[in-house]
């Protein structure tokens, strides 16, 4: 979907622009804690794909690219139930190894420097089960 509409609307395909490496600078700095990995991957990254959808509607509609806010708003949509699994499997690890989960959710964001930036899209957070204890006392605001 994503790449026939880059390619329709740019004539670029997956893979042409550049990118930043956030995930995969998880993957590799939590390659032997399987908690630190869910913590990263589904409550950060995937977490930040529900804060993005205002800014994305908002530049896509200046440029009057319904289609794309249509597929945007799906594709945060589809985000939530990413981010509720992952709670849900942090929680349980966290059970596992007898942790408070959002005590650990914060020593991981501040071991590996993941950074929490606002603006927040409370409702889809709350919705993943991400309450505000969570992501705000965490959270910093870029300069």
């Amino acid at each position: 979907m994503l790449c026939d509409r880059m390619n329709a609307i740019s004539g670029t395909s997956y893979g042409d622009m550049p990118v930043h490496t956030g995930l995969w600078d998880i993957v590799n700095d939590t390659r032997n804690d399987p908690c630190a990995r869910v913590a990263g991957i589904q409550l950060v990254q995937e977490g930040r794909a529900l804060d993005s959808q205002d800014r994305l509607l908002n530049k896509f509609r200046s440029y009057g690219d319904t289609e794309s806010c249509q597929m945007i708003e799906q594709i945060c949509k589809e985000e939530i139930p990413h981010v509720r699994m992952g709670v849900t499997w942090f929680k349980y690890i966290c059970k596992l190894i007898n942790r408070d989960p959002i005590d650990l959710f914060h020593e991981y964001v501040q071991k590996y420097q993941w950074g929490i930036v606002p603006p927040f899209n409370h409702e889809y957070r709350k919705l993943a089960g991400l309450d505000k204890e969570w992501y705000v006392p965490v959270a910093f605001i870029r300069k």
